[in-house]
């Protein structure tokens, strides 16, 4: 599977983007700053304004943002078990001889730990289409400028050669589908007694939420060091 998608559509797109890296020193850090830094808490950000931004339909418009998070969340745990399910596969700035050029680091370009995760799909592009996805249900202005501006994300990514196309596309279409499927009426009214829950206790309620999206707006950083940890004191 994976050889025919490097050769008639990966290896062509790859070439195309990626060929711009090393090009510019002053594009490179851009490039790598939009890719690696606080992307995740852009849409977080915008999830706490519509949550607190008075409107006659706020209820509803709470559901809706009670059902995002829920998808979100379940789309990257879809994500995931893709991943573990399907062979492994190497990144392009791992994989000899496809042509990838390197950033123009002063120090050499340091990759992130990806705690040897197969490339396949973009965990990060699941997110942010989720998120655009469900905020297009709110608002189609808000909704295009969250995918164009997930868009400049999953082009990073191929950019500095942590993804392939192919591996952004499939972590897109993942987050909008799961995002669709689940933010439909009779789901959103599930949503109901935790929407009472924040009537009762406002202050439990936020901190909780304050907690949950902190989480996802550092990459679950804690989650996967404690499920690191939790492995080698199993497996020794």
């Amino acid at each position: 599977m994976y050889d025919h998608l490097l050769r008639y559509f990966d290896l062509p797109i790859l070439h195309i983007i990626n060929g711009l890296c090393g090009s510019s020193w002053i594009l490179d850090r851009l490039v790598s700053h939009l890719a690696l830094n606080f992307k995740w808490a852009v849409p977080l950000c915008v999830w706490w304004v519509l949550w607190f931004r008075p409107s006659p339909n706020q209820l509803e418009r709470r559901r809706i943002l009670v059902v995002i998070i829920v998808a979100v969340l379940l789309s990257l745990v879809i994500n995931r078990a893709i991943s573990v399910a399907m062979p492994y596969r190497v990144r392009p700035m791992e994989t000899p001889d496809i042509g990838y050029r390197m950033p123009l680091f002063e120090s050499g370009f340091s990759y992130p730990d990806f705690e040897a995760w197969s490339s396949f799909p973009s965990d990060q592009t699941t997110y942010f289409f989720a998120f655009a996805a469900g905020f297009w249900l709110l608002s189609v202005r808000l909704g295009i400028i969250i995918a164009a501006y997930s868009t400049l994300i999953a082009l990073s990514r191929v950019y500095l050669g942590t993804h392939f196309p192919s591996d952004v596309t499939a972590g897109a279409l993942l987050g909008i589908a799961v995002q669709l499927a689940l933010n439909h009426t009779y789901i959103r009214r599930a949503a109901t007694p935790l929407l009472m829950f924040e009537k009762s206790r406002p202050a439990l309620f936020n901190g909780l939420m304050f907690f949950i999206l902190l989480e996802m707006g550092t990459g679950f950083m804690n989650v996967r060091d404690i499920g690191r940890s939790a492995f080698h004191l199993i497996h020794g």
